[in-house]
């Protein structure tokens, strides 16, 4: 059965009232929280994460919506080292790749209340040296069009 999600202020200001944690990480399971149902974002934290782990989706799109703090994405150009990702078991999956880095990618640094749109198939990683809460938005592209 289908029906409406609901996410309210409340319960994003409740997400965000954890304390920083160092790395790269999610803040909140939207997919396992029963109040929310199946959601198609997440909460992400950076704090003080440099890494370049670059990554590709063949038929996903990303929407960053920066919460708090300030990220500083790279994006386009070529991926890196590119290779599938591998799932639980092994198996790889064609339409994830991972990467060490981006050549010849453009470079953006996004605060409080920006919103970044990563199209399909565009190499892009994300990092903050201090601490940024990015909102992610998974769109699903209809890859036979």
């Amino acid at each position: 059965m289908n029906h409406c999600t609901v996410v309210t202020k409340h319960a994003i200001d409740r997400v965000l009232s954890g304390a920083p944690m160092p790395g790269k990480h999610t803040m909140e399971s939207w997919k396992q929280a029963p109040e929310f149902g199946t959601v198609p974002f997440t909460i992400l934290e950076d704090v003080a994460y440099t890494e370049r782990h670059a990554e590709l989706h063949r038929t996903e799109a990303d929407v960053f919506y920066c919460l708090e703090g300030e990220a500083t994405f790279v994006y386009g150009g070529a991926l890196v080292g590119g290779h599938e990702r591998k799932e639980e078991g092994g198996a790889t999956n064609p339409n994830e790749w991972r990467g060490t880095d981006i050549e010849n990618g453009v470079t953006v640094t996004v605060g409080a209340g920006d919103w970044v749109w990563i199209p399909a198939g565009q190499p892009h990683y994300h990092f903050s040296g201090t601490k940024a809460r990015l909102l992610v938005i998974k769109v699903p592209i209809d890859s036979t069009n």
